[in-house]
């Protein structure tokens, strides 16, 4: 469920996503995440990397290149702004 707004600059809703791994460059947004069910491990350029699970707030930025890996099932809330 989201919710987008007319300007198409500002979008917020809940997330839901089965088990998946990207490789993300140059992310087009700025997007807030609080962590409900599940984990994720952002992996980063230079090989370190961070595990969030429920509980957990983070902020992806704009411009962010690196792993999104998800090895179970996950729910968040977000925002993102262009």
């Amino acid at each position: 469920m989201a919710l987008d707004r007319a300007s198409d600059e500002v979008r917020l809703g809940t997330w839901y996503c089965e088990p998946y791994c990207d490789t993300i460059n140059d992310y087009p947004y700025d997007e807030f995440m609080y962590i409900l069910e599940g984990t994720v491990e952002l992996q980063y350029p230079g090989g370190s990397s961070q595990t969030f699970g429920p509980g957990s707030a983070l902020i992806l930025p704009k411009g962010f290149s690196g792993v999104w890996k998800q090895d179970e099932p996950m729910l968040k809330y977000f925002v993102m702004i262009k």
